[in-house]
C-alpha cells in the first residue's frame, strides 16, 4: 500500500500494473523496505523526493525501472552508521534530470546506471 500512495491516487492502476510486472525479489524487497520503522540491526531508509519523483511517471515500463531503483535505494543500508536507525537517502540530485530527460522517455532502463545516493543518518539510537 504505501508503495501506491507514494505516487498520485489516480494512478492505481499504473501502479497496480507496475506492481505485477515487477520480479518477485523486488516486490518482496519494497514490501519489507517500506514497512521498516527502523533498528540498528535494521535500519530504515527515507528515500526523500521519491514521491514527487514517482508522481512524474506516465508510463508502466517507466514506473517499473523507478521501482526498482527505489528497491536498490530501500535497501542500501551496508554503508550506515551501526547507530543509525532512519537513513535519509536525497534521490532528487540523482534522479531529476534523468527522469526528465528524453533517453529516459525513450528507455527507462538507464536507471541501472544511477548510482544510489549517500545517506545521512537521520536518527540513531542514541536520538531515541
Amino acid at each position: 500500500m504505501r508503495a501506491v500512495a507514494l505516487g498520485v491516487v489516480e494512478k492505481a492502476l499504473l501502479y497496480e500494473d507496475a506492481w505485477r510486472a515487477l520480479e518477485d525479489p523486488v516486490r518482496e524487497t519494497l514490501a519489507n523496505a517500506l514497512n521498516l520503522d527502523g533498528r540498528r540491526s535494521e535500519p530504515a531508509v527515507q528515500p526523500t523526493y521519491m514521491p514527487a519523483l514517482l508522481g512524474r511517471i506516465q508510463d508502466v515500463n517507466a514506473l517499473i525501472c523507478t521501482l526498482r531503483y527505489l528497491a536498490q535505494v530501500l535497501s542500501a543500508t551496508n554503508d550506515a552508521d551501526p547507530s543509525a536507525v532512519v537513513i535519509e537517502r536525497s534521490v532528487y540530485s540523482a534522479l531529476k534530470q534523468v527522469v526528465e530527460s528524453d533517453e529516459f522517455r525513450e528507455d527507462p532502463t538507464i536507471l541501472e546506471r544511477v548510482e544510489v545516493p549517500d545517506g545521512v543518518v537521520a536518527l540513531t539510537t542514541a536520538s531515541l
